[in-house]
């Protein structure tokens, strides 16, 4: 019984250190897993984080386009108000000075009556000098 007792405790030692290195294992398992699962929670919150920030950059950027083209929209209304208003000033400039200046037509018209005047004034002319040679007796 002797030799039992001594290879049962030997068994019972042999046991217990078995569960203790289980039961450390098993820690050093949790405490890993643990760590692993607190990293994964930091990737998470890190990649939420990163993705939040790359969102926060897009509004500005889309904010910065909104902003420039709002911009540009004004610089163009402001361009076609000033070319409608030299329309505008071109238009009356012309129509004042249509008014002013006859036209080439009327110009050639008026040509045309003041070189026709003359011969009627000089052909009138000769007929009085004609007819007041008939009536005087002396024909040239």
């Amino acid at each position: 019984m002797g030799m039992e007792m001594a290879e049962d405790e030997a068994e019972v030692e042999t046991l217990l250190k078995q569960i203790a290195l289980a039961k450390h294992k098993e820690l050093r398992l949790r405490a890993e897993k643990k760590r692993i699962r607190d990293e994964m929670g930091q990737l998470q919150a890190g990649a939420l984080w990163s993705r939040e920030e790359q969102t926060q950059k897009q509004l500005v950027e889309v904010r910065r386009a909104k902003e420039q083209l709002e911009a540009q929209k004004r610089a163009e209304e402001e361009k076609l108000a000033k070319l409608s208003d030299n329309l505008r000033e071109q238009e009356l400039k012309f129509r004042r000075g249509f008014q002013s200046t006859p036209s080439p037509f009327q110009q050639a018209a008026a040509s045309l009556v003041s070189t026709t005047s003359t011969p009627l004034q000089s052909a009138s002319k000769h007929a009085v000098a004609a007819t007041a040679a008939i009536t005087t007796g002396s024909v040239s």
